[in-house]
């Protein structure tokens, strides 16, 4: 099942089947649980219409939650904007951006094409070229560790390069064990972001929840520019 006819086929109520077509905000919004329903099948081949329908379902309520919360709290919202493109070299002016919240790939503990490969193959991604260029990913096997620092710290230092001054950036990370050797990434993360020009402010420790956890705990890095 591929695409909107697989879409269509899991949406159950008739005005969304209706517009599904016309209006593209309501496919993508459907492709969400769709996909996230293709990943339970995947995983634990739970039935696709019984995982569609929860997993759409919950997004729902986490959707009512949000504006609660936004409006009990008077939250103004802004604006967004998604786009494509490397973190070795973003394309935005220096000192162009107010923050940085980022969660980077966590060396080579994950393969994380072979894990999403039902919704890469979904959605049409080159799945040869994204192997080639993926942080973490990329290079031969006995090059990924080397390649995975000096990709990330080219990263680090692109994320200094586009913070405004006395701005912040979050980086989560895990420690890997690679060939029964613990890579203390957290450690390098922090040397890198030194170097680049960052102040260093904490590491929040914490632990890594859930049954398909590979890592037991993460790092919340904090850094700041200037000031």
């Amino acid at each position: 099942m591929r695409k909107k006819e697989s879409l269509a086929k899991f949406a159950t109520l008739s005005d969304l089947e209706r517009d599904l077509f016309s209006d593209p905000r309501i496919y993508n919004f459907l492709k969400t649980a769709y996909l996230y329903a293709l990943s339970d099948y995947t995983y634990i081949k739970r039935d696709m219409v019984e995982g569609f329908n929860q997993n759409l379902n919950e997004i729902l309520r986490n959707i009512r939650r949000f504006y609660a919360l936004k409006n009990r709290f008077e939250i103004k919202l802004g604006k967004h904007e998604v786009r494509e493109g490397d973190a070795r070299e973003l394309q935005f002016k220096d000192g162009e951006i107010d923050g940085i919240i980022t969660s980077s790939p966590y060396a080579i503990a994950v393969d994380y094409i072979k894990n999403d490969l039902h919704a890469l193959e979904f959605l049409d991604v080159d799945i040869p070229s994204l192997r080639e260029n993926m942080v973490g990913l990329r290079g031969e096997p006995e090059d990924k560790v080397k390649n995975y620092y000096v990709d990330m710290e080219k990263s680090i230092d692109e994320m200094y390069r586009v913070l405004k001054n006395d701005s912040y950036s979050v980086i989560v990370i895990g420690d890997t064990t690679v060939n029964g050797k613990r890579l203390q990434n957290n450690k390098k993360f922090i040397e890198f972001g030194e170097k680049s020009g960052f102040a260093f402010l904490k590491t929040i420790r914490r632990p890594i929840l859930g049954g398909f956890a590979r890592l037991r705990y993460e790092y919340v890095i904090l850094f700041k520019k200037g000031g």
